[in-house]
């Protein structure tokens, strides 16, 4: 069975002839060594290219902004969503970003104190631990996602939603903060969606199988999974953007 993967030419002049689409043309010098886009995927919102963003085939990010964030395949991903946005410490004098990074905007210039940066007795701030989606997750729009949380297979979060807390595989999840209102289907469906993982292989490759009637597609796609190949797209890395860019 076909894995369905572009042929990548060694110099490509398009991405979307890749099967690819990103929302603007990036820095190839501030590109994360870990970014990875893999083919096919849309993303029509704002990506922190310095972060590591990765993001699976079969993903839409239709708008917001993506930054230090794992992203699975099949995700759809609503207009406002926020994933990965950095926070500031508490627990110090002060949460401003200048009280780590005294060289933030060139204030330390602006006000000719660039002799007391060196002064600076304060420890970094990891402010931004990488941020975990599962795959076939469906975010409504505008959700926030706190940084460093991990959100299972399968879940959806509703519009607005406000996550601070990891998320079960296949729970709906809505609310400041977001609760868990219930699974998408029952234990036992939901325990042979986890086991199946079939977002291992193309969606073409599951034509003909009921979408529409869970239980029913289920039994097919349980006998037929043995005999597809897993699904490998082309992954659109740094290398392949500053070739590109």
């Amino acid at each position: 069975m076909s894995t369905d993967s572009p042929d990548s030419p060694e110099t490509p002049t398009r991405l979307e002839d890749l099967g690819v689409q990103l929302p603007a043309r990036p820095d190839p010098s501030g590109l994360a060594a870990s970014l990875s886009f893999e083919s096919p995927c849309f993303v029509q919102g704002d990506v922190d290219w310095a972060t590591e963003v990765r993001l699976g085939a079969f993903s839409v990010f239709y708008g917001g902004r993506i930054a230090q964030a794992s992203i699975g395949r099949y995700c759809s991903i609503a207009p406002g969503a926020v994933l990965g946005s950095a926070e500031h410490p508490m627990d110090r004098l002060t949460t401003s970003i200048v009280g780590f990074d005294p060289r933030y905007h060139n204030w330390h210039d602006v006000l000719n104190r660039a002799d007391d940066v060196e002064l600076w007795n304060v420890a970094g701030f990891a402010g931004r631990p990488v941020t975990t989606i599962g795959n076939d997750v469906w975010f409504g729009a505008d959700v926030f996602v706190k940084a460093g949380i991990t959100i299972g297979d399968g879940a959806v979060i509703a519009a607005r939603s406000v996550v601070t807390k990891d998320v079960p595989p296949y729970a709906v999840m809505a609310g400041m903060p977001a609760r868990t209102l219930r699974l998408r289907f029952n234990e036992a469906t939901v325990d042979r969606l986890l086991r199946l993982c079939w977002w291992r292989f193309s969606i073409f490759d599951l034509a003909g199988a009921p979408f529409d009637r869970i239980e029913e597609c289920l039994d097919i796609l349980e006998e037929r999974a043995p005999g597809l190949s897993h699904y490998e797209g082309l992954r659109v890395d740094r290398e392949l953007l500053r070739k590109m860019y």
